[in-house]
């Protein structure tokens, strides 16, 4: 399976819903929100942006004013800024801009990095509560965005450790997009790992990072909504993402072993309708596991 995106969108949607919530923001009675909306010269930056974006990443002319609309500059807060209850037009957009090879450049170069900055919007409330459906769910489609694209999965690769630690709750709890989105970010990293994109870093740290997505792996199959039949391509995700990283190392095999996989795997219970691409998948990693590790 190669690396997969979210690249559609209802562009119009989005738009007309981040026009809605900086008129909110321009006519708050906190001055602080006030400063977050956008001026008419930002927005009309973006409308055009956008309209790129809907005839397709590619070709998509990214500035480096509009990298700067999102993460405040001059002086001026961000999109990324915006209250939690606004924010997730912006994100939404976002995952579409990072797509583009013109947005390279711009985004690379950000302190703190984009993934740090993504992953702060998925930290807990003060109060203790978790991060807004909508924002974790546009958060996750970033992540994965970011480790399909060659030209910034680099980005995801530096981060990658930080990015899957915000998934276990969206697995756990969260509704069929957001499972899926964060199967996917747990498949493009684990495709990285394969594809040795962390190489500029320390074996250790690959190693660790193996480790890591592997016990998620455990955990995602231990959820039993996982194989309810509305979960059934995000269960997928995460079969094939285990088996890409058993493809990596005699090691993870070992490790594998040490997490009982074997059961986990054998105590999935599938419905009879399942479809036979998740039955071949778990079957395959239970022959490979019962097998002895082979040395890559």
């Amino acid at each position: 399976m190669p690396y997969l995106c979210f690249d559609t969108a209802k562009h119009d949607g989005v738009m007309a819903k981040m026009a809605e919530f900086n008129a909110l923001l321009a006519s708050s009675t906190d001055a602080t929100e006030q400063q977050c909306a956008l001026t008419d010269a930002e927005y009309a930056s973006l409308v055009a942006l956008m309209a790129q974006l809907k005839g397709g990443a590619a070709s998509a002319k990214v500035t480096a004013e509009h990298v700067g609309i999102f993460v405040g500059t001059a002086g001026r807060p961000g999109l990324l800024s915006w209250p939690a209850s606004r924010v997730f037009p912006a994100l939404d957009m976002l995952r579409l801009l990072v797509l583009a090879p013109s947005a390279a450049p711009f985004v690379s170069g950000l302190e703190p990095p984009l993934v740090d900055r993504l992953v702060a919007l998925m930290a807990p409330s003060p109060s203790g509560d978790p991060p807004d459906k909508a924002i974790s769910l546009m958060v996750q489609r970033c992540f994965a965005n970011l480790a399909y694209a060659t030209h910034t999965r680099k980005l995801l690769s530096a981060g990658a450790s930080q990015a899957l630690d915000t998934l276990a709750t969206p697995i756990e709890s969260g509704s069929t997009a957001l499972r899926l989105a964060a199967s996917t970010v747990v498949l493009n990293t684990c495709s990285i790992l394969k594809d040795s994109a962390l190489a500029e870093h320390s074996a250790l740290k690959a190693d660790a990072l193996q480790l890591q997505a592997l016990s998620l792996c455990a955990h995602a199959l231990s959820v039993p909504a996982l194989v309810q039949q509305p979960e059934e391509e995000s269960l997928y995700r995460v079969l094939y993402a285990l088996s890409t990283l058993l493809s990596i190392a005699a090691a993870t095999h070992a490790l594998a072993l040490d997490l009982d996989l074997p059961a986990t795997l054998q105590g999935l219970t599938l419905a009879p309708t399942a479809a036979a691409k998740v039955k071949e998948q778990q079957q395959k990693l239970l022959t490979a596991l019962a097998a002895p590790a082979s040395k890559h």
